[in-house]
């Protein structure tokens, strides 16, 4: 064969697979401090977006499942937030934050006595969250549950003693229940 035999068939070359380079630790850090951040600005879906690349490599991550599941719940999607939180949930069981937005979601839902015994797991796994026991407080008060519920607030209000918003739950419910002495020092503190 001739070397300037044009009927040659020419070679290409054939591209090979480059490896994407393993993503590490800092970059699943950043990728949630990124997924927070789109959260505070209502950036949501930039901010589920973070959540997913981070769940392609590490399916199971626990915090970036509850923070898809409490976006979902931002997007009014509460059913498919619970499926999200209970798999947050599933990949660590002593998930204080995963119990308490799975409370969040069933509430949503209008599911309130399983919201309240989410709650209750929550606090079970760790008392000193003064928004689970105000959210136990207000899935309590929506089964009428008003005694639960104003123990519950009371007990937020140990963190939080004065918050309007707190005081003011607690001083409607104390009412109801017929302690207008107390419903109103409670509600004393609204002002």
């Amino acid at each position: 064969m001739n070397d300037d035999d044009s009927t040659a068939p020419s070679i290409e070359p054939v591209p090979v697979p480059v490896a994407a380079p393993p993503v590490s630790d800092a970059d699943i850090r950043q990728w949630l401090v990124q997924a927070r951040d789109g959260q505070r600005r209502g950036a949501l879906h930039e901010a589920q977006a973070r959540c997913r690349r981070i769940l392609a490599v590490r399916p199971r991550h626990t915090e970036a499942l509850n923070l898809l599941g409490m976006l979902q719940l931002d997007q009014g999607q509460p059913a498919l937030a619970e499926q999200t939180i209970r798999r947050a949930i599933h990949s660590a069981l002593g998930n204080a934050a995963g119990y308490a937005n799975l409370g969040t979601a069933l509430a949503a839902q209008h599911r309130h006595e399983e919201a309240t015994t989410a709650f209750s797991q929550a606090i079970r796994l760790r008392a000193d969250d003064p928004e689970v026991h105000l959210r136990l407080g207000d899935a309590l008060r929506e089964l009428n549950r008003l005694p639960e519920a104003v123990a519950a607030w009371q007990q937020a209000g140990t963190w939080r003693p004065s918050d309007p918003e707190l005081h003011y739950r607690l001083g409607v419910a104390l009412a109801e229940l017929g302690q207008p002495d107390k419903a109103i020092a409670a509600l004393e503190v609204t002002r």
